[in-house]
């Protein structure tokens, strides 16, 4: 009974970094469309997000990546 309430306090330890990281990247979503209609790549999309951002508060690429995929690809369409 004792792994199982330790595992669920790991899933939702990793489900409140996930919702966290969301809402990050959520005040980008503008920026990020615009990029993508004009014709950047989602990396580049990604290096110039993560240029303004300080060291500690950087994105990783992977997190990008999805976020692009499954929140704003259909958006600039």
């Amino acid at each position: 009974m004792k792994k199982t309430k330790i595992m669920n306090m790991g899933k939702d330890l990793i489900q409140e970094q996930q919702m966290a990281a969301k809402s990050r990247m959520e005040k980008y979503r503008y920026q990020i469309i615009d990029l993508i209609r004009r014709g950047a790549s989602i990396r580049s999309t990604w290096a110039i997000i993560n240029s303004n951002l300080p060291d500690e508060g950087k994105i990783s690429y992977t997190a990008f990546f999805h976020f692009v995929k499954t929140h704003v690809v259909c958006e600039s369409l």
